[in-house]
């Protein structure tokens, strides 16, 4: 949920019938489609071996080339990511998502110029239907040199583009959170867990923390207790059991005293968890 990279699976963009197609392109375009479900899939070993295998057939292909860049990239060779997202926008200067994925590229290496320049040179694509992205990245770049309210406004530029791109609402609840703002974090945790993003633990874990934060404690063990069915096995559900066990504690020591007639007005379940 950081960072979000531009990947685009193209397939069968050649025609078995079409015999002006030459054979290795066709071959190429096997290896693209292949290496790019490899890179989805986070296999970056497998997806460099074909995009290789595709950048040798059709050298020129911008597609190809910004792939193989993005999987250099995941396998933490900066420099040759850099080569291969830039030489194919010197082939297509129109390539778009390989302009995003280069300024993204630059950010991770923290040349945040360079960043936010690319990013800007995105941002004058005016067709370009997912400029959602591009704002959240700006966003992520704002909170990299720490510009908290700069940060903000591009998250909300992000939804704005698209109400439901559910992490830039995420990061707009972590920014609350780290404030004190309980309150707002909740609202953006929420958000950040709907939609497409229903299956990520992350946002629903935030949101039982912010109403510990705010001692709801009745909502936040329903988050726990959700969070330990859905996602077992998890660090999610492993780190939502020792919330749980916690409040639980605090609730049987709370219920003590009251039994022993202490005062039963005091409010134990401190935002400290």
């Amino acid at each position: 949920m950081r960072i979000l990279f531009l990947l685009v699976l193209v397939f069968g963009c050649a025609s078995n019938g079409d015999k002006k197609v030459d054979k290795s392109k066709k071959k190429a375009e096997i290896y693209y489609n292949r290496g790019t479900e490899e890179l989805v899939n986070k296999d970056y070993t497998a997806a460099l071996k074909y995009l290789i295998q595709a950048g040798k057939l059709s050298p020129k292909d911008s597609r190809i080339l910004n792939n193989l860049g993005m999987a250099y990239f995941f396998k933490q060779r900066v420099n040759l990511a850099i080569k291969y997202i830039s030489k194919s926008i010197e082939l297509d200067p129109a390539n778009t998502r390989a302009k995003l994925n280069l300024a993204t590229v630059y950010m991770e290496n923290k040349q945040f110029q360079l960043a936010e320049k690319n990013f800007n040179n995105v941002l004058e694509d005016l067709t370009f239907d997912q400029q959602f992205r591009t704002y959240y990245n700006l966003g992520t770049l704002s909170l990299k040199r720490k510009k908290l309210q700069q940060a903000i406004n591009f998250f909300n530029q992000s939804l704005a583009e698209n109400e439901n791109y559910c992490p830039s609402h995420f990061q707009k609840g972590l920014i609350f959170y780290d404030q004190k703002k309980y309150d707002n974090a909740l609202d953006s945790f929420k958000a950040a867990g709907r939609g497409v993003c229903y299956n990520n633990p992350e946002p629903l874990y935030y949101q039982a923390l912010a109403h510990i934060k705010l001692n709801q404690i009745a909502p936040a063990k329903e988050r726990l207790e959700d969070i330990i069915g859905r996602f077992s096995g998890t660090n999610f559900a492993k780190n939502a059991q020792r919330k749980l066990n916690s409040i639980n504690l605090r609730l049987d020591q709370y219920e003590a005293k009251v039994l022993r007639g202490e005062d039963p007005y005091r409010q134990i379940l401190t935002p400290n968890f």
